[in-house]
């Protein structure tokens, strides 16, 4: 019975907890204004945070790219393997990056 109301698993977050204790005002006390301002407050916050690691991510893409196109312009002359270390080396700092957001 505790699994399907959701206990008995990993604890609830913060939002998750304020989002509940909205609903339940609603419900108590056909308020629903609690509830309409949690709600919307975390869907604005997703969306910012979608929208903004987006835009990290084309940063750290042209950092990554401008970080190659500088080493090549310095080494006109430098060989494949050369070349592809500091390639790999880019997309891995570019990967590090993206997986902190």
């Amino acid at each position: 019975m505790a699994n399907l109301i959701g206990m008995g698993g990993p604890p609830m977050s913060t939002a998750d907890l304020i989002q509940q204790m909205a609903a339940l005002a609603w419900v108590k006390d056909d308020n629903k204004e609690p509830y309409n301002l949690v709600t919307s407050a975390r869907v604005a916050y997703e969306l910012y945070q979608r929208v903004s690691s987006s835009s990290d991510i084309d940063v750290y893409q042209t950092q990554c790219i401008a970080a190659i196109t500088a080493y090549i312009q310095k080494h006109p002359k430098a060989t494949e393997n050369e070349l592809a270390k500091v390639v790999k080396k880019e997309i891995d700092l570019f990967r590090t990056k993206v997986d902190a957001l």
